[in-house]
């Protein structure tokens, strides 16, 4: 494990200082923010780096670089849709436009500034799991209280964000306390309290929401907790019993079965030349992307060059949908930065992947899971550029990462 120690000054005046502790503040309330409002999400992260601007951090800048894998992996990722703005023939919007939805990547530097003692960072981790449980009551409150007079479309488990993001945030805080609940086994009351927590988050997941994207995020995080608790061989019988848990669900959640269904008959609809599904559009947009990179594969068509280059490439195809988004962060960044994008994006979950087993039990886990989650996640969606996804996955890596100090063991990253 590597040894702590200050990887960031302290502030010197009376200014600076009181600068760095109300940026601490935000940054924990930050993690109470994310899963419900996305307007104070971006107000939230503003005012943080503005302090981080006022309390001086940015003179430590370059030490950070240099020091942390995840702060060089995440800066060199956004450092790179820089440099695609100088060869992009998209309109300066459409390149700030794409500059301003990937800002999140430098939320790293500031987030990890003000989460550099083990006080701040298990605060962050219960403001997030705070505000998980307000989402959990509201989405209740919305699925089983609202007015039957009310349209009845709105009477989904869905009050702060649509379904896939939603699901998404319940599969990640399922996991979190999975992973707490045995880490903290000796403690009776708080397994308890932790596994009933569990118990409705998974049902408001299957029962409540109609979001695919959380339902493989939770199956996949489940065989990696499998793997990192159980020995082999009872890890591989725990994949009958999530086996099992698919064939109850599908019998017993209308909601769960209908959603497999749709999957099921999308894929072969897709197998059989149709694409007219969610998963055969998606396919599609994958594979347009893919094409479309191939034209200039090594550095891409430039920053914000996406929108353009699909309708141009459609419209001479002769296709009849055309996106502005694949819903797949490597073809996203593909199309823009070529290789070079995907290398760095790959550079980025390397990182993460890595950099895991540098650090205690507990958050070794987490962030191995963080690091299946965006790896697998970034296949079917646009995490990195999503605003909450975005903000969430790089709130998370400072909070697990930043106890990651400068040593021979992140020199070489």
């Amino acid at each position: 494990m590597i040894a702590q120690a200050p990887l960031i000054e302290a502030p010197i005046s009376i200014w600076q200082q009181r600068a760095h502790k109300a940026g601490l503040w935000l940054t924990v309330l930050t993690g109470a923010i994310i899963p419900l409002s996305t307007s104070l999400t971006e107000i939230f992260t503003t005012l943080v780096g503005v302090l981080w601007l006022a309390a001086g951090h940015y003179k430590n800048l370059w030490s950070q670089v240099r020091s942390h894998p995840l702060v060089r992996s995440s800066l060199l990722l956004y450092a790179a849709l820089g440099v695609g703005v100088l060869y992009t023939e998209a309109a300066m919007p459409d390149w700030l436009g794409m500059l301003r939805k990937y800002r999140e990547l430098l939320l790293v530097v500031v987030f990890m500034t003000f989460l550099d003692s083990a006080w701040a960072r298990k605060a962050a981790l219960k403001a997030f799991g705070a505000a998980m449980v307000v989402t959990l009551l509201a989405s209740f409150y919305k699925f089983y209280l609202v007015p039957a007079s009310l349209d009845p479309n709105l009477r989904v488990g869905l009050p702060f964000k649509n379904s896939i993001t939603h699901s998404l945030l319940m599969a990640v805080f399922a996991f979190g306390l999975v992973t707490h609940v045995f880490h903290h086994r000796d403690d009776k009351g708080t397994v308890w309290k932790l596994s009933a927590l569990l118990a409705v988050a998974i049902f408001n997941l299957f029962f409540m929401v109609d979001g695919r994207t959380g339902y493989v995020v939770f199956y996949l995080l489940g065989l990696l907790f499998l793997f990192q608790k159980f020995r082999f061989r009872v890890a591989v019988a725990g994949l009958v019993l999530l086996a099992g848990f698919h064939f109850i669900l599908s019998s017993t959640s209308t909601l769960y079965q209908s959603q497999w269904n749709h999957l099921s008959r999308g894929v072969h609809k897709y197998l059989e030349g149709d694409t007219n599904s969610s998963i055969g559009m998606r396919i599609e947009f994958s594979r347009t992307s893919y094409e479309i990179m191939m034209q200039s594969p090594w550095v891409g068509h430039g920053t914000g060059s996406f929108r353009d280059q699909y309708r141009e490439f459609g419209e001479a195809r002769g296709l009849e949908r055309i996106t502005v988004n694949p819903h797949n962060e490597y073809m996203m960044l593909g199309v823009q930065l070529g290789f070079l994008g995907i290398g760095l994006l790959l550079y980025f979950m390397y990182t993460l992947w890595r950099y895991a087993f540098a650090l205690e039990p507990l958050y070794r886990k987490l962030a191995q899971g963080l690091a299946l989650t965006v790896t697998a996640g970034c296949f079917a969606n646009s995490f990195l550029m999503d605003h909450t996804e975005g903000t969430l996955i790089m709130f998370l890596t400072s909070v697990l990462y930043s106890p990651l100090m400068h040593s021979s063991q992140t020199k070489h990253a």
